[in-house]
């Protein structure tokens, strides 16, 4: 099998391609040292609890990036910094992105460090995205904005705990500025083996009546909107053979308790 394309031709979230077949990941990796190393290609890139990055795996078609991907680790510290610029076909001349659906460029660093019971990261994301002027293509440009925040947690025994806090800024698509944030916390017990008892609760800046005004946008825009499913995985289940069953409880539109029994066998 041969695939032929450019780094951008298609979008994270493949769905271009009328045959079904195409490379979800295929990459090459450079290890410099033990402690540092190079990956480039088509690769995915998974961090945290996958609020900002992540494949998108319940998908028919998961997310992958054609990035360059610079790794440091040592001892219970991890650095990660990306490069990514596509394009939707070899140009000679110009740069300008028509593929719908995806970035123009990207850069982002993100940092983890362990500890004995507590987890810390940091990401810091660029995320730059092609506007398009039909009548005037001299106004053609790359429009970006800045995702910053952490994502903590907090392990004792069968107690668990985590959030995410993240903030927004710079310009959107319609050339809008950005003053958004996701706040969220999460605290899962397990009294037993079999049983699980998690609260958690997320909220998203808006904007009044839906829609941006005057020059202003405070909806949250995440890299990998509409996101993967991990961050809603307690709204969304696929039922498959022992899969476990959850019995359900909606406080509120943005708190969700939960309790997870045994695993049954509900399907073939």
């Amino acid at each position: 099998m041969q695939d032929v394309r450019v780094w951008g031709d298609v979008p994270q979230l493949n769905i271009a391609d009328k045959n079904g077949i195409g490379i979800h990941q295929a990459w090459g990796e450079i290890l410099f040292h033990e402690k540092f190393s190079l990956k480039l290609g088509r690769q995915e890139i998974l961090y945290d609890d996958q609020r900002i990055f992540g494949n998108v795996g319940w998908a028919q078609q998961a997310r992958s990036h054609d990035a360059a991907l610079f790794s440091y680790s040592e001892n219970d510290f991890k650095l990660h910094v990306g490069l990514a610029f596509i394009q939707d076909a070899e140009n000679v001349v110009g740069t300008t992105l028509r593929t719908p659906g995806t970035y123009k460029s990207l850069q982002f660093a993100w940092l983890h460090q362990d500890w004995q019971r507590f987890q810390a990261s940091f990401l810091l994301l660029n995320n730059g995205q092609q506007f398009i002027d039909e009548v005037n293509s001299d106004n053609n440009e790359t429009r970006y904005s800045q995702t910053f925040g952490t994502h903590l947690t907090y392990k004792k025994g069968k107690l668990d705990i985590s959030s995410n806090l993240y903030y927004q800024l710079g310009k959107d698509l319609a050339n809008n500025d950005l003053s958004a944030y996701l706040l969220a916390l999460e605290a899962s017990y397990k009294p037993t083996q079999t049983w699980s008892v998690v609260l958690g609760s997320e909220l998203q800046s808006g904007n009044d009546n839906g829609a941006p005004s005057n020059g202003d946008n405070k909806e949250t825009r995440l890299l990998t909107n509409p996101g993967p499913v991990r961050s809603a995985k307690w709204i969304l289940h696929f039922w498959k053979p022992k899969l476990r069953k959850p019995m359900k409880f909606l406080i509120s539109r943005s708190t969700t308790f939960l309790l997870f029994g045994p695993p049954k066998i509900i399907g073939k």
